[in-house]
Formats: structure tokens, C-alpha cells, sequence
């Protein structure tokens, strides 16, 4: 079962990228989970960041279901046809990036308060559940907060943003330097950054740095425990794992790829 459900995400089931980036360890840590869920009995973990309930263009914050959730809503049913094909049971939370308030540039585009951010990411979280009952997943579906799992982790994802932004602005790796150009393109040309009113190269860095950043830190929560499924930039997948030195903590990562008649959306986890 393992070995023909490894197969045959390897030939990129349509509309999901599966380890596209760090192929090697991702494959041997999904393959460990698998194996793990399979002698176990337990449903295969994946989790969805998925950004606040953002316009296909804009920084007008609503609190409905998220378009990076209806995104991968979408794909579900075909994911889990995927897996039950080969006998495998999942399990899925999504969690909506209320850490988005803690991003400098973000929050001063935003110019809102911090209670009432939280209204509105809250009233994200109950309109995705809704809508995963909507389309008969709410057995398999559960929504939470970003920030609530992070500090479940004892973590303060402030202070830890901002240490990895600041790795990523002085690293000179090769990969993490093209994982940045390639983000600035991606939000540039989906005009997030002009919604942002960012208008120079440092500040599109800076930007990038921060985008990145929470990648790696959500990256960092998860290891290799669960299945990342990313609904957003395309571009900023591999933050999830570039900063990370141990194979046995890069985390398995499936990009849900959009419509191709969406505009751009944001995310920061």
C-alpha cells in the first residue's frame, strides 16, 4: 500500500505538486509517515496555512472562508480519493494564519486593531467550518489558529520571525537567494506587493524576508511529523525546509496549485 500510494504521488497527481522541492528526505519522511499510519491504524496528519479571508487582490481584511481555503477545499475530495485508494485514512487541520498581525508590513497595510484582526480571522475560522460541513468534510476537517498552535508549542512566533527574517537577509545560500527572487516575481506580478504600497527593491526584500520567514517557522512546528499542504505562493514553498540542516526534520510539502483565473492572495504561515 506504502509503496503504490509513494508511486504514485511521485508522477504529481493533477492540480498538486507533491516534494517538489527537497524530493529526497520529503519523499523518506511522507514514506515514514505513511508507514507510521499504516502499522498504527491512525489517519496520515496533514496540515493546510492557509492566509485570512483576503480579496483575490487587496488588503481589505473580511471574516469569511478564506480563498486559500476554498482553494484547497476544492482539492480535497480528489486528495482523499488519493489516498483511500491505496487504503489510507487522513486527517486534516487547517490553520488560518492569524500571525499575519504580527508581520510589520502587513499590519501597518492593514491599519486595524489588534482586536479587531482577531474578530475577523476568528469569524474565518468558524465560516471555514461551516463551509468544510457544507461539503460533507467536517468528519475529516478541523480549523484552528495559527498562533494558538504555536504557542501550544511554547514558541513566541514573534520573536522568532523576526530571527529567521534576519537569517534569511544575511544568508548567501544559493538556494535561499533564488527562493527569494523567485517570491518578489510571483508577488510583483500578482500585484500583492503595489497593494502593499511597497514601491522599492529593499522593501520587496524586506517583505519577502518576512513572507519566508513565517514559512520557516511554521516549517520549523511541524518537522516532519504531518504533511504540509501550501494553497498559496508557489514560489515560497521551499521556506517551509531551506533553512532547515537535518534531513529527518524537512517536512513532506504538497502545493495546491490555484485556478488559473485567480488574481493573487497573501500568506504569512
Amino acid at each position: 500500500m506504502v509503496i503504490d500510494l509513494v508511486t504514485r504521488l511521485l508522477l504529481d497527481p493533477p492540480n498538486i505538486d507533491v516534494a517538489r522541492h527537497f524530493p529526497l528526505p520529503e519523499y523518506s519522511n511522507l514514506t515514514k509517515l505513511l508507514l507510521e499510519s499504516s502499522s498504527c491504524g491512525t489517519p496520515l496528519s496533514i496540515v493546510v496555512p492557509v492566509c485570512p479571508d483576503y480579496p483575490e487582490s487587496g488588503y481589505e481584511l473580511g471574516g469569511g472562508a478564506s480563498l486559500t481555503a476554498r482553494r484547497f477545499l476544492d482539492r480535497f475530495p480528489a486528495l482523499q480519493q488519493l489516498f483511500a485508494d491505496s487504503d489510507f485514512d487522513i486527517s486534516v487541520e487547517i490553520d488560518i494564519a492569524d500571525v499575519e498581525i504580527l508581520d510589520p508590513i502587513i499590519s501597518k497595510r492593514l491599519a486595524m486593531t489588534t482586536d479587531e484582526f482577531f474578530r475577523k480571522t476568528n469569524s474565518t475560522v468558524e465560516e471555514i467550518r461551516k463551509e468544510s460541513f457544507r461539503r460533507g468534510l467536517g468528519n475529516y476537517v478541523t480549523v484552528g489558529s495559527m498562533l494558538d498552535r504555536f504557542a501550544a508549542y511554547g514558541v513566541d512566533y514573534s520573536s522568532r520571525q523576526q530571527e529567521l527574517a534576519d537569517q534569511i537577509l544575511a544568508h548567501s545560500g544559493r538556494k535561499v537567494r533564488q527562493v527569494m527572487a523567485g517570491l518578489i516575481k510571483e508577488r510583483i506580478s500578482n500585484e500583492d506587493y503595489q497593494d502593499l504600497e511597497l514601491t522599492t527593491d529593499d522593501k520587496f526584500r524586506q517583505a519577502a524576508a518576512y513572507e519566508l520567514a513565517g514559512y520557516a517557522a511554521y516549517g520549523e512546528l511541524i518537522g516532519s511529523d504531518a504533511l504540509i499542504c501550501s494553497p498559496d505562493a508557489q514560489s515560497a514553498v521551499p521556506g517551509y525546509n531551506f533553512l532547515k540542516k537535518n534531513a529527518s526534520e524537512i517536512s513532506p510539502t504538497a502545493f495546491i496549485k490555484p485556478p488559473r483565473r485567480e488574481h493573487g492572495s497573501l500568506f504569512a504561515g
